[in-house]
């Protein structure tokens, strides 16, 4: 679980590339919110371009989630702007077959869960739209509990720096 280990938002999609370039007879399901995709959202054209076949959930909630859980629910700066994420694969390739939808219920996902079998011939995305304030159970402590360290960490640590002449042992070229 690389992405959120080391806060690589936007490693999901391109990630999921790259797995389906290493194994082309194996279809990739990539989950990714909508704030991530909005970083790296080219790489669908990429995946229509080599002929991948994924299926894509983008959970749709408004924003960046998780910042809100460490930095507070109602900072600007974690709303973004709603894209219509189903429709994305067709801005990519116009002509490509897809099968795109918008869920809004469990109900409606597992209908569409339901349709999805045999050996696909297309790129399926979902567009799951939750709730901005939708988290996981253990979320808000575990955001509290990192917002706390963090600040802590920048406010008792003075930053590294770099002495005028670069690094010890470095020369100048």
């Amino acid at each position: 679980m690389p992405a959120p280990l080391w806060g690589a938002i936007g490693y999901a999609t391109p990630a999921a590339f790259g797995a389906g370039m290493a194994r082309p007879d194996r279809r990739v399901v990539l989950i990714t919110g909508d704030g991530s995709l909005q970083l790296t959202a080219q790489e669908i054209s990429r995946m229509l371009a080599t002929g991948q076949r994924p299926i894509i959930l983008v959970l749709n909630n408004g924003g960046y989630t998780v910042e809100r859980a460490v930095d507070g629910p109602h900072q600007p700066y974690n709303d973004i702007d709603n894209w219509r994420y189903a429709e994305l694969p067709s801005v990519f390739a116009r002509n490509a077959p897809i099968n795109s939808h918008v869920v809004a219920t469990e109900g409606e996902l597992a209908r569409v869960f339901a349709g999805l079998s045999g050996t696909p011939d297309r790129l399926t995305i979902i567009e799951v739209q939750l709730d901005p304030s939708d988290l996981p159970a253990g979320m808000p402590r575990w955001g509290r509990e990192t917002s706390a360290l963090d600040y802590q960490v920048r406010l008792s640590m003075n930053p590294p720096r770099l002495p005028w002449g670069g690094l010890p042992g470095q020369t100048a070229s």
